[in-house]
């Protein structure tokens, strides 16, 4: 409650809140005293009423929000870094499960069409082997980011795992996708990678699944365009392949 106060107001006129309504509980305490006890109002208890909180408050309530700003920060970055993988900055592959269940479903009530596309680095072990981990990974953060670059607003984009990556394509029919596809495919191609080595320039295999208003699993989606990735690696690689489903 207080976080949102904050996050509401901002730190400066939260503050200031605190500080007025701290000044009015304290001079509305002593006025009431006074009364109470029948004395003659004093002027200079007042006055005092009025300057302790004033003087107080602000720098207190400044320590607290300050406390509960860096609060909030890492409770921001612990989320972050729980949905985001490491290396490539993506999402993880289980929050892309968590969100491939909510959106699957919101595309099932409405019955309309999505793509799950599944990707592969070709030859990557290739990469690894021949130039080390450490070029495989900046091959993986370039793929990553020139994925990411191509994303529409409402596209899922995550790693799965080693050289495996994936997209969730909302409200996409099949040619969309496929143009898509293509589109990324050219662009991980086109990549510059002779600074790691003559032959560490990466192809991609893409694999495509359509769906629309689909009866199964989340896993038997993903594993369908699994498939058609695999085909398209048996295919010659650096290629799409893609299948559709009533």
């Amino acid at each position: 409650m207080i976080n949102s106060a904050i996050l509401r107001l901002g730190k400066v006129k939260a503050i200031l809140f605190v500080t007025i309504n701290a000044v009015m509980f304290s001079l509305l305490v002593n006025l009431g005293v006074e009364t109470l006890s029948g004395k003659q109002i004093d002027p200079r208890a007042i006055v005092m009423s009025i300057l302790t909180p004033a003087s107080i408050v602000p720098f207190m309530t400044w320590k607290i929000f300050s406390l509960i700003e860096k609060l909030i920060a890492t409770q921001d970055e612990l989320h972050r870094a729980s949905i985001t993988d490491p290396l490539t900055q993506v999402y993880n592959r289980r929050h892309f499960f968590e969100l491939l269940h909510v959106e699957v479903e919101r595309l099932r009530r409405y019955h309309r069409w999505f793509a799950i596309l599944v990707l592969d680095i070709d030859h990557f072990k290739q990469i690894n082997d021949r130039y080390g981990h450490a070029a495989g990974d900046q091959v993986l953060v370039s793929i990553a980011k020139t994925c990411r670059e191509c994303c529409r607003t409402n596209d899922i984009f995550a790693r799965l795992g080693g050289d495996e990556f994936v997209f969730l394509l909302p409200e996409t029919s099949l040619e969309d996708a496929q143009s898509f596809a293509m589109r990324i495919c050219e662009q991980v191609s086109n990549l510059d990678c002779s600074e790691i080595g003559p032959e560490a320039s990466p192809t991609m295999s893409i694999g495509i699944a359509t769906f629309q208003n689909p009866a199964g699993s989340l896993d038997d989606y993903l594993k369908q365009a699994d498939n058609a990735m695999y085909r398209a690696k048996l295919a010659g690689r650096n290629q799409v392949i893609s299948t559709i489903l009533p």
